[in-house]
């Protein structure tokens, strides 16, 4: 049987080392001039989010989900190959959408969902109904130092 208090710690930094691929190489290059607020609680909204970006001006301009990372042996898979990883993410994006319709929302996942399962239907079904912007899918083999920004964007 798998040790699951390992398997926590261990899915814990594998996301952990995504945000900040995400925070490093793709948020900031494209929002150089925005503050990036990691872990942001709504208390009127009863959320947390992984990143919000704010304009000079104060007023909130873009919020983005990060759920991704490395898989392990143990896991199938992260990001948008979960079920409960996208249901997190789109729970917040939509609460988001409904309080605040003008701010862009992201998603980052590592793995894309197999077409046509429930978590690719979800996705498209954001897009359409405008909860979603943007969804990024970033390789768990990209390392850190390289640019993700650049490399889908540049």
């Amino acid at each position: 049987m798998a040790n699951t208090n390992l398997q926590k710690i261990n899915t814990s930094k594998i996301g952990k080392k995504f945000e900040d691929q995400v925070y490093y190489d793709w948020l900031l290059k494209k929002y150089p001039n925005h503050v990036i607020e990691k872990n942001v609680y709504f208390d009127e909204l009863g959320i947390e989010l992984d990143f919000v970006g704010i304009k000079s001006s104060g007023k909130i301009d873009w919020v983005a989900e990060a759920k991704g990372g490395e898989s392990a042996k143990w896991n199938k898979g992260g990001g948008a190959r979960r079920t409960d990883n996208t249901k997190k993410a789109l729970n917040n994006i939509s609460f988001i959408k409904k309080q605040f319709p003008k701010v862009k929302t992201y998603c980052f996942f590592t793995y894309e969902p197999k077409n046509g399962n429930s978590v690719d239907v979800m996705l498209k079904k954001a897009i359409e109904w405008k909860w979603l912007d943007e969804v990024v899918y970033i390789p768990p083999t990209l390392a850190l130092n390289e640019t993700i920004f650049d490399k889908f964007y540049g």
